[in-house]
């Protein structure tokens, strides 16, 4: 096991870092500082490269991938998708060359090792702006294992499905499930918005879709916190409560946002939704 894993750290140094160094983890715009994360492929991506769309990722269950591509036409905003990278990646050739590097056939822990690795090089890349179109992440995704956290790491980071990113770095002293429950709520906001003020009859049903696998998450996230004792739901609730008034300035109603400001106001709570 010590054998494979320093095989597929070489591999990462030897192949992947140089291929980030040379670029290929950029966008094709290199103005671009807006990503958009979400938790599996796109269907142009896989349908360019001829490969199945059952081939990677959990796609029948949350086709997130299908409408990525949309979602980061409408927002402006670029995907891992969208570099040479990504096209390396799902490609036949990087599995050949991480079996060779190997020495098996079997490379599907391995593959996932390399992808969580990119996803984290990608979260700690210089870049603004961000949405996180997650409902329903798996915990093993490399969303949740490296981006989301990974990309609250330094200051880089200084808006965030429209809020300020300091929100979601305070949030993370409530977990990592905090975190991502806070990053789903806020992308629903904007998205629910968003169909409202273009009367868009697809958004709502994309908004819709992606409500339902967010409250699917929470089901489980809710039986786990009523399972703790009286005592640390209560500090749970307060600490949560004095991290809203502290960006917000009252935990029930947001203030507005500055003129000419492209930041929303930090929701009191995704109950609401």
């Amino acid at each position: 096991m010590l054998g494979l894993s320093l095989k597929t750290d070489e591999f990462f140094q030897t192949v992947i870092q140089s291929k980030i160094d040379a670029g290929d983890l950029a966008f094709p715009d290199p103005a671009t500082d807006f990503i958009l994360f979400y938790a599996g492929p796109s269907k142009e991506i896989l349908r360019r490269l001829n490969a199945t769309a059952t081939a990677w990722g959990r796609i029948d269950e949350t086709p997130n991938w299908k409408t990525a591509a949309n979602e980061a036409k409408r927002l402006g905003a670029g995907r891992l998708d969208d570099t040479n990278l990504f096209s390396y990646l799902m490609s036949a050739a990087f599995e050949a060359d991480l079996a060779a590097a190997i020495g098996s056939t079997d490379i599907k822990d391995t593959k996932k090792q390399i992808w969580d690795s990119v996803s984290d090089k990608l979260a700690h890349t210089n870049f603004r702006e961000a949405a996180t179109l997650v409902c329903g992440a798996d915990e093993a995704s490399s969303f949740v294992q490296k981006e989301m956290l990974g990309m609250l790491d330094g200051t880089h980071l200084e808006i965030l499905n429209k809020r300020p990113a300091n929100l979601f770095r305070d949030f993370k002293a409530l977990g990592a499930d905090e975190v991502q429950r806070l990053m789903s709520a806020t992308y629903l906001l904007e998205l629910k918005a968003y169909a409202k003020a273009n009367k868009d009859v697809e958004a709502v049903k994309f908004y819709k879709r992606q409500r339902a696998f967010f409250l699917a998450w929470r089901v489980d996230k809710r039986t786990a916190l009523k399972a703790q004792p009286q005592d640390a739901r209560m500090a749970f609730r307060q600490t949560r409560k004095e991290i809203l008034v502290r960006h917000n300035g009252s935990a029930k109603q947001a203030p507005n946002p500055p003129a000419n400001s492209n930041v929303a106001p930090v929701p009191p709570s995704s109950n609401t939704l």
